[in-house]
């Protein structure tokens, strides 16, 4: 059985028994549920099981207002620690205040709060420091192009602090002496999305633009691109599109020959990590500000490991 179904499955199970009378209330306010973020929530849902946790979970649908609703609702509720994936990185300094007024713990995931470098006692942040992923993302591409070329670059939604430093990170990497032979000819916000990765894409090539290859903030934009391209019959075999997330969808794009590069994010480590933290500051014991889950260069020649 594939994990990620395995661990929707077992998420589910976890959602569905009922939990021990003295176990941690926690509250988890998701952004949403897109590719990766559903396999992180469904991580976290099966270790609270593991640990005797009682899980809230909430979803905004990618709404500022409806989240802070939801977070003010698990204050008064009075849980005891409360997990936040962001809709909006700029709005959480005034989430840290929300929370921290009312002395509950407060954990961030996956997405890097505006306030990191002020976050004061009691709050912690579990993700992959993007700072990593767009880098070598874009390593791997200027080694295949030998440091020559045009790309073109599809954006996450700007409004997170990850689409941002994912794209600085391309840019970054293209200053360098071994890169500066590539050129970017145009980058285009896709908000992480398969139909806008695809409908960009499409644009392009109908304007006529040429290029060597794509660079993508995320795997889901990434797929859309290479269903464009394979739709205009510009696809070919040795053509460079590159992710991030190495999500079941983009493995398998990789298996199949089309994505070529792609940058492992471990959900599950997120999702895992984010609730041992809510759990370590629940019981008054030390978390680091920032509990860093690794990112992992994945192409063609290591993808073996990434599929058992």
């Amino acid at each position: 059985m594939k994990k990620h179904v395995l661990l929707a499955l077992l998420a589910a199970t976890a959602m569905s028994l009922p939990m021990a009378a003295n176990a941690q209330k926690v509250g988890l306010a998701m952004a949403n549920q897109d590719t990766f973020l559903a396999y992180m929530s469904d991580a976290l849902l099966v270790q609270a099981r593991k640990v005797g946790a009682n899980v809230q979970m909430e979803v905004a649908g990618d709404d500022v207002g409806k989240q802070l609703s939801q977070i003010q609702n698990f204050i008064a509720q009075k849980v005891e620690a409360i997990i936040v994936n962001p809709v909006d990185t700029d709005v959480t300094p005034r989430i840290t205040k929300l929370v921290t007024a009312a002395n509950i713990p407060l954990i961030y995931v996956n997405r890097r709060p505006a306030d990191f470098e002020k976050l004061p006692a009691g709050v912690a942040w579990v993700a992959s420091d993007e700072k990593v992923s767009g880098t070598l993302q874009t390593q791997e591409v200027c080694r295949v192009m030998k440091g020559k070329g045009n790309i073109v670059v599809l954006m996450g939604e700007l409004s997170n602090e990850a689409a941002r430093t994912r794209t600085k990170d391309i840019e970054n990497v293209l200053a360098t002496k071994e890169c500066s032979g590539i050129k970017i000819l145009d980058k285009r916000e896709g908000k992480w999305q398969r139909t806008a990765g695809n409908d960009i894409t499409t644009n392009w090539v109908a304007n006529g633009m040429k290029f060597d290859a794509i660079i993508s903030n995320n795997d889901e934009m990434a797929i859309g691109a290479i269903q464009a391209l394979k739709a205009a019959r510009k696809w070919r075999p040795d053509f460079m599109v590159a992710g991030i997330d190495a999500t079941p969808d983009a493995l398998a794009s990789m298996k199949a020959g089309d994505l070529k590069v792609t940058v492992f994010q471990n959900a599950a480590g997120q999702g895992a990590g984010s609730l041992d933290a809510a759990i370590k500051l629940i019981k008054k014991q030390s978390v680091d500000r920032f509990v860093n889950i690794p990112f992992e260069l994945v192409t063609p020649d290591n993808l073996s490991r990434y599929t058992k």
